[in-house]
Parts: C-alpha cells; structure tokens; sequence
C-alpha cells in the first residue's frame, strides 16, 4: 500500500513539474486573435536551430516588423508538446517525421519552413559481413522508437523490400545503442558521431548514413493554425530572418559560430565539429524541398512515408496527409 501511494505521489509531482515547466517557460496561453508579440518559438539544444539565435542576436527578426522574438529550449519532448498544444508558442521546431507522428496525435498546425538537414550526422553501423541493407534481415538493431533514427531505419528498410518484421530491434537511445555495437552486443544500430566514426574500432562500418540519404531527417518550424490565420506576416518575419542569418553566416563565419555557440552552451571548436554533419536550408534549398502548391516537392513523400511507419508501428492510428500538414503558401510569398 505504501508503495502505490509513493508512486502515486511521485506520477502526481511529475505531472505538476512539468506544468510549472510549461508554464513558466514559455507563459500564458495565447488568446483568439492575439496580434500582440512576443513571438515565442521552441526548440531543443541542437546546432540544426542555432542560426534563430544569430537572427536575434543581430536584430534581424526587428528589420522585419518583428520586434520581439523570445527563443524558448525545452529539451523534454513531452513538456514542448504540451507548449505547442497548449497554445503558449507561435513557433515549434520539430522535424518532419516527428511533426507527422505529433500531427496524428492531436498536435495542431503546419509545417511552414525547413531549417536544417542531417547531411551524414546519422546513419546505421554494422558488423563488416553486413554490407547491404537486405542483409539486416534477421539481424538486432539497437533504435530508439518513436524517434527520427527509427523513421530513417525503417524508411530505408523498405527501400531494401525489407519490413520491421524482418528485424530484431532493441529500444535504446541513439548513444546508447553506438555503445552498445561498439561493446559487441548489436549486429547494428542507428546512430550519430561519434559512435559513427566509432564504428571501426568494432569491426564495423557505417552501412549507410543521411550523407546519401538527403532530405529524410529535415527539421522544420510549424506554426500553428491560429497563428497562421492571425499573424502570417510575422511568421514570414521569422522565415525571412532565418535566411538572412545564414546569409549572416557565410560572410561572418568565426563571428556567427561564436555567437551560436555560446548561446547553445557549447565550446565554438565543438559547435563546428556538430555543423559538420548538418546541412542548413536557406531560401533556395526550402523551395527545391517544398516545391510548390502545384508541383510538390520531396518533403511530401517524406511526411507520409513517416506516417506509415508510426502507423504500422502502432504508434498513431490514423497518419495525417501531408496535404494538411504542410503550408507552401508563405515561402512562395519571399522574394
């Protein structure tokens, strides 16, 4: 009896945590047909996002007509969620396979930008006597479900004509699984450096990486719907700023990588070597990938292959059509 009552407690003080971290995070809900700022995106410590600080730092969201813009890290996946649901953010960094399994499961609003792609910072390392994708079968993965290493693991699967079924997977984080392989315990698993460049020191290799797979693990910003009905030129302000600040970047290399470094926490050296598997997208890149309303681009197929997988994974029920979970209309509008 008294441990149920010392679990019951404990799920109560989590939930309650992760309201005041909501919360006080981020603020108070946004009301119908607020126009007021600020402008609050959330994102996770990742360099894919860094270049939003850059923008701030160099006030350019405000040459825009966006004076205000509070960026807001939230590492917990749960409680940024709970942000977006809760109408506390008008900006939600998230990435294209998860914003499919977050759209399915109640999560309202609409893919309006690509920020970065993972451009070799993830891949799947195996044993040398696995030299192709069709030779997983039968073999243990290390994966984390849920998460964009699983998508990329079983997209690529069925490119192989191979299904989940046909893998032994274990649930691990994505360094936990490269210590795993590295450890001897995995025939594979899905990871980032340095377990990638790890992989030899096992008698590994990497089998495949997102270096030849573009375009499948690409973080986005979504907007909500209200936001996007009532504030659609602030959103642009965002976007607009986001290109400005890559441009930024290009001619003021050592100035930016400091600047996003610090704001991320990170040594500036440890910050390039991350940006080294990471491919950001400027305003060119955005429209090959989104195409347009006429003639969609690749980031469609990716949504929806994503959402048949969480949907056979038994992850969501019911996938949404990329169709209605994707806004090209404000790209087009930047010239």
């Amino acid at each position: 009896m008294g441990t149920e009552r010392s679990r019951k407690r404990a799920f109560l003080i989590r939930i309650l945590v992760l309201g005041m971290i909501v919360f006080g995070l981020v603020g108070c809900r946004r009301q119908p047909g607020q126009v007021s700022e600020p402008f609050r995106i959330t994102i996770n410590t990742w360099v894919g996002f860094a270049p939003l600080y850059l923008a701030q730092e160099k006030e350019m969201f405000g040459q825009h007509g966006l004076k205000q813009v509070e960026i807001v890290k939230i590492d917990d996946v749960g409680a940024r969620k709970a942000s977006m649901k809760a109408g506390r953010i008008e900006g939600y960094a998230s990435s294209v396979d998860n914003w499919a399994l977050d759209s399915a499961q109640g999560v309202t609003g609409k893919i309006v930008i690509a920020f970065d792609e993972s451009h070799g910072g993830d891949g799947i390392v195996a044993k040398k006597s696995i030299t192709q994708l069709a030779d997983l079968r039968g073999k243990t993965i290390g994966v984390q479900p849920g998460m964009p290493g699983q998508f990329l693991l079983f997209h690529l699967l069925s490119e192989a004509g191979l299904t989940s079924e046909d893998v032994k997977t274990v649930d691990m984080d994505s360094d936990k699984a490269g210590a795993a392989f590295v450890g001897g315990k995995l025939d594979a698993a899905v990871t980032w450096e340095p377990w990638l460049s790890k992989a030899a020191s096992a008698e590994g290799h990497v089998l495949v990486s997102t270096k030849d797979n573009p375009g499948l693990i690409v973080d986005v910003l979504v907007a909500p719907e209200d936001v996007l009905k009532d504030r659609p030129g602030d959103v642009i302000a965002v976007m607009k700023a986001w290109c400005d600040a890559l441009d930024y970047w290009k001619t003021h290399k050592d100035e930016s990588a400091e600047i996003m470094a610090k704001a991320l926490g990170l040594p500036s050296a440890d910050f390039s070597a991350m940006c080294e598997g990471v491919r950001h997208f400027g305003l060119a890149e955005n429209r090959s990938y989104f195409g347009t309303t006429s003639n969609p681009g690749p980031i469609y197929s990716v949504f929806d292959s994503a959402g048949q997988i969480w949907a056979a994974q038994g992850i969501i029920e019911t996938p949404t059509k990329a169709l209605d979970a994707i806004h090209p209309g404000l790209l087009e509008q930047i010239r």
